[in-house]
Formats: structure tokens, C-alpha cells, sequence
């Protein structure tokens, strides 16, 4: 028992892989039986912990009843548009080579589908997702509400540990985890949260939209 909490086996499910080739928006482009295959795969494998994340992370009925902590990360609009231009228009690499002329085209075209597809979709059905969550993080995956949800799941875990061992472990918090309320401030990210040194029971799932 004494190393159970530093061996830990954790998977990641990104819901983008699992999305297909089409035009259309909204839900019917993911293929929910093959995330719940995969899901059931690293049961039958032994892992501790499974992170579900992406848009659509809380949509599917099934996916969530397998799930044990649901968590919705909320952002406002503006910053999810203003993140985008910066990410898509505005990196460095890009600025160097291409025309002034090309970007304003670019940021045109950024726009027009930001307003015909990504924000209908975030209305009609990512953000009514919200009301299945357990946990919103309604700024972001903010340091604060990532340290909350961290050390929730510690006390669990020390229940667990306390009511199934004559010789309860003592639980701290790991470097990793410190590192994520620290030195991740900036930009906390699914990686960084995927490497928190917290244990599980099996069959416990973080699902993150």
C-alpha cells in the first residue's frame, strides 16, 4: 500500500479523435460508441484515472453514466474569439510570412466562421452541456478552481485510504500538483492536469468539457 498513491496509471480520451470528416456541426460528427470502447479499454486495462475531454465531453448519456466527476470549463465569448485570432492569425511564425493583405483575409474568413458555425454550436447544444457538470469553472481552467477540484479529489482519496487500510497513508500534495497551481498559472492546460499525482480508485472518471 505505502507506494499505491505514487503509481498511478492515468489515460486521456480527446474527443477530437474521435471526430469525423463532415461539414456538420453539432454532436452527430463524433462517434460516442468508439469514446465509450475506448473508455471501457483502459478499464479492462487497469487504469486508475481517465480525463474525457473536448467540446462534447458532456453530451452523451451514456458516457456520463460511466463517468464519476463531470467538469465543465465555461469561458466567455469574446476571450474564446480573441484566443482563436491569436492563435490562428496573430503567432509569430505566421506574422513573418504572409501579406497584410492575406491576414485581413484570413481574419475575414475567421470571423464569418466563427459567427455561421462555432458560436451556434456553443449555443445550440456545448453549453447546455453545463447543466450535467457537477464542477463549473465559469472563468476558465483558472488555478484557483483546478487547485479546488485537486484537493477534493485528495480528500476522497484519504477516505478511501483511512476506511480500507488499518494504516491510513498521509496524503500530500505531490510537486506535480504544485506545479500546476504555480508555475501553470499562466496556462493551465489537459496535460498539465493529466500529470497531478492523485490516485483513483478503478472506474472513477474526470469528464472535461
Amino acid at each position: 500500500m505505502e507506494n499505491r498513491y505514487q503509481q498511478i496509471k492515468i489515460a486521456e480520451v480527446n474527443m477530437k479523435e474521435f471526430q469525423e470528416e463532415t461539414l456538420q456541426i453539432g454532436p452527430s460528427r463524433f462517434n460516442f460508441k468508439l469514446v465509450r470502447s475506448q473508455v471501457e479499454s483502459y478499464i479492462s486495462d487497469g487504469f486508475d484515472v481517465i480525463l474525457i475531454y473536448g467540446l462534447y465531453a458532456l453530451y452523451d448519456k451514456e458516457l456520463l453514466n460511466m463517468g464519476s466527476i463531470k467538469i465543465f470549463i465555461d469561458c466567455d465569448a469574446d476571450i474564446r474569439l480573441g484566443r482563436w485570432i491569436k492563435r490562428d492569425l496573430l503567432s509569430s511564425n505566421l506574422s513573418k510570412s504572409i501579406s497584410k493583405a492575406d491576414k485581413s483575409m484570413m481574419l475575414k474568413n475567421l470571423l464569418t466562421r466563427y459567427l455561421s458555425e462555432s458560436r451556434i454550436e456553443m449555443s445550440e447544444f456545448v453549453s447546455r452541456t453545463k447543466e450535467y457538470a457537477d464542477i463549473v469553472l465559469p472563468r476558465g481552467a483558472e488555478p484557483t478552481g483546478i487547485s479546488l477540484i485537486v484537493d477534493g479529489i485528495q480528500h476522497l482519496i484519504r477516505n478511501e485510504s483511512e476506511m480500507s487500510s488499518d494504516h491510513p497513508i498521509r496524503f500530500q500534495t505531490s510537486e506535480p500538483v504544485k506545479d500546476v497551481i504555480t508555475s501553470k498559472k499562466k496556462d493551465i492546460t489537459i496535460e498539465a492536469l493529466s500529470n497531478d499525482n492523485f490516485e483513483s480508485r478503478n472506474k472513477r472518471f474526470y469528464d472535461l468539457n
